[in-house]
């Protein structure tokens, strides 16, 4: 038995020390500095602690609830420094990483799903997103997680299992803007496989899902009772209640041009006006594209492609919904495209050994360069920007 033990741990310990030393490097990049990277928050954080600090008003206005009361249990328990705060964003935006890693190792080999979970962990996007203390963190959460269960969902054996952990997620998922639409079309979808895993179920995993599904949706039934105004943050609709489609035109334009030349001219969340894709990363968006394009029959291209037009209309409709719903499906098409690359390089040079290590190899420092890049931007660059200092003095 010892000796048996022994022979699956020599087997298997380069895969755990790789797996420990990635959840350390994505770990220590999200806590470096937390605190103090910045004099102070800025109004957007300092606006989202105040509205956590009472719990009616959360369970009042529902919206955001799981990053809300994470927020609220830190001003209970007194934990309101800067670096604490920004904790409950790090702790949703790690989660996301390791889901992130999930769906690229099922989608593709386990090299690019490291390549491509340190190019997505790393990148300045993310980054200004997943250390501020804001809730749009649950915007990337909610898309991974949304992926990475349809994708566990057709794997897994574990049929009680299954139907336990979809309740819980569409638990905390329905109270994020607009994720409500993608949910309900994925029901939709996939109700003939859902129909199916609740018949297999086991008894008790059939009542404590739908007792934790009426919870959630009757504890949000009830808040919309009150307050109508919270239908329209949960559904992603304009806040003031007029759809404009003259504004939505122009949101709509703004998106590529935000994505791929001209980024937000906001401090507390950009650098300057820089694009929020590098010039790296464009590139293999775009030929990822192409190679999804290519491979358009697929379910995950048209889980993809409808997630793109969902979540690009609700970024359009000026409602709570920011261009973090778009910031994992837009690195999936950059990791499609690196694979595609890859795949181009070894099917030219499909048995000369020395060709395959030198395309790998390129691929990999291009990557560990575009790495770098994005953390010298966020880290260096944006902290000691003027305009950045002067937009985060508020003291807590």
């Amino acid at each position: 038995m010892v000796k048996e033990i022994r022979l699956k741990l020599g087997g298997s310990w380069q895969p755990i020390i790789g797996y420990f030393a990635g959840i350390a490097a994505v770990m220590s990049l999200l806590i470096f500095k937390l605190g103090s990277i910045v004099p102070g928050l800025s109004p957007y954080e300092a606006s989202s602690l105040a509205n956590t600090s009472d719990v009616h008003h959360i369970l009042n206005n529902p919206v955001n609830a799981p990053f809300n009361l994470m927020q609220w249990l830190l001003h209970y328990f007194s934990w309101t420094t800067p670096a604490q705060v920004r904790g409950v964003s790090v702790f949703f935006a790690f989660i996301a990483a390791g889901l992130f890693y999930y769906v690229l190792k099922n989608w593709h080999t386990w090299r690019i799903a490291v390549l491509g979970t340190a190019l997505f962990a790393s990148s300045a996007w993310f980054f200004h997103i997943a250390r501020q203390s804001t809730p749009d963190v649950l915007l990337i959460f909610a898309i991974i997680a949304v992926l990475a269960y349809g994708t566990w969902l057709k794997l897994t054996k574990r049929v009680s299992w299954a139907l336990f952990v979809g309740a819980l997620l569409l638990s905390i998922l329905v109270y994020v803007p607009g994720v409500i639409w993608i949910l309900a079309a994925g029901l939709v979808w996939q109700r003939k496989l859902l129909l199916a895993l609740f018949k297999r179920a086991n008894w008790l995993s059939k009542i404590l899902s739908i007792f934790i599904c009426f919870l959630a949706l009757s504890a949000l039934g009830w808040a919309i009772f009150r307050q109508p105004s919270v239908a329209r943050s949960i559904a992603g609709l304009p806040l003031n209640g007029i759809f404009s489609p003259r504004d939505s035109l122009v949101n709509l334009a703004k998106i590529p041009v935000r994505i791929f030349y001209r980024g937000p001219s906001d401090p507390t969340f950009w650098l300057g006006t820089l694009p929020l894709l590098g010039i790296f990363a464009t590139v293999t968006s775009i030929i990822g594209a192409y190679a999804y394009w290519l491979g358009r029959k697929l379910d995950r291209t048209k889980v993809l492609i409808g997630l793109f037009i969902m979540t690009t209309v609700l970024s359009a409709l000026s409602g709570l919904i920011s261009l973090a719903l778009l910031l994992p499906l837009m690195y999936l098409l950059v990791i499609r495209g690196v694979t595609l690359l890859l795949q181009q390089w070894l099917t030219v040079f499909p048995r000369n050994p020395l060709a395959r290590g030198v395309g790998r190899g390129l691929i990999t420092v291009v990557i560990i360069l575009a790495t770098f890049y994005n953390i010298n931007h966020y880290f260096v660059a944006w902290p000691n920007a003027p305009e950045t200092k002067a937009a985060f003095t508020i003291q807590q």
